[in-house]
């Protein structure tokens, strides 16, 4: 049974063997370079003072060689756990059904369960450890930048524990996929509806409060409120001015209040009347708890397609 899953299998291997390759070979010789401009270019005294406005030949040099590189590699990398889905978990048994190999298979001495364990054991494995591989270059590529910015943007997906849940919950939601529809591209299409279905909400609203964000409010004449403000490695959720009774003004009456105001005698203004600045915000330094707990709610996921997988293959006559 191993040698005719690796028969079956082998070009999954080398496709992943060979993203894997390639990413390592655009991301590996950048990031040197990124990590020896960060050590050579004094952005470490410049964390130090970066909430007083400091700046740092190693800002622009981001900006200018290296901003482009991140913001092709990303997308690329965000895609990967989606193609997992797509073209190793969607085709796994729907095209046993269209080839009618499942036939084959299920009438010989080995049990379908440890036919279907094998199989999914076997790519399943392939995917962890390339999507952990993916998110480890990933992490190390983005860190000199992230001690900068911070990492909760865009390249938190790509980073840490869960980049390697994502890519397995959507193998996961193609092979049940694949089990149910029993033809591979309409597989592909259910997979696909299905990874962006459970995906784009977590992303855009649920992963930001895994953990209550900190909220705090300031007195914009306060000395130390540039201090007490987020900072770039913070992520801000939102942002605005609160009244005195409580109530958070709406930017349009906050713009009206500003309007034709002098900059300078703002603080001031809203010093005599009570108004105050309010940020919502998760603290950067949060980065790994975040990320344990996005990874164990997609693993969590993963678990549950695949235990329906198993059971639906069980109870099938054939």
């Amino acid at each position: 049974m191993k040698w005719l899953i690796w028969r079956q299998h082998r070009a999954d291997a080398a496709l992943m063997s060979a993203v894997l390759a390639l990413t390592a070979l655009v991301l590996v010789p950048n990031s040197l370079a990124m990590h020896r401009l960060f050590t050579t270019s004094g952005v470490e005294e410049c964390l130090r003072t970066l909430r007083s406005g400091c700046q740092s030949p190693f800002l622009q040099d981001i900006a200018d060689g290296y901003q482009p590189y991140i913001n092709s590699v990303a997308p690329f990398l965000l895609a990967l756990p989606v193609a997992a889905g797509l073209f190793l978990g969607a085709p796994l048994l729907a095209r046993e059904y269209e080839q009618g190999t499942w036939q084959l298979a299920w009438s010989q001495s080995v049990p379908r369960t440890r036919w279907l364990a094998a199989k999914l054991l076997a790519m399943g494995a392939g995917v962890a450890l390339t999507s952990s591989a993916l998110s480890w270059l990933a992490t190390w590529w983005f860190s000199a930048d992230a001690r900068v910015k911070g990492r909760l943007d865009m390249a938190f997906s790509v980073q840490g524990p869960a980049f390697p849940s994502h890519a397995l919950f959507a193998f996961a939601a193609g092979a049940l996929a694949g089990a149910v529809v029993r033809r591979t591209l309409p597989a592909m299409a259910l997979t696909l509806a299905v990874y962006l279905a459970v995906r784009v909400p977590v992303e855009t609203r649920l992963r930001m409060r895994l953990l209550p964000p900190v909220q705090v409010t300031l007195d914009p004449t306060s000395p130390d409120v540039r201090a007490a403000q987020p900072g770039p490695q913070d992520r801000v959720l939102g942002h605005g001015l609160i009244a005195p009774d409580g109530r958070r003004l709406s930017q349009v009456e906050a713009d009206t209040l500003a309007a034709g105001m002098p900059r300078d005698a703002w603080p001031g203004y809203l010093h005599r009347n009570g108004l105050r600045d309010w940020y919502e915000y998760q603290p950067g330094d949060r980065f790994w708890a975040l990320q344990a707990m996005e990874a164990g709610l997609f693993l969590a996921l993963t678990a549950v397609l695949l235990t329906v997988l198993v059971t639906r293959i069980r109870r099938r006559p054939i």
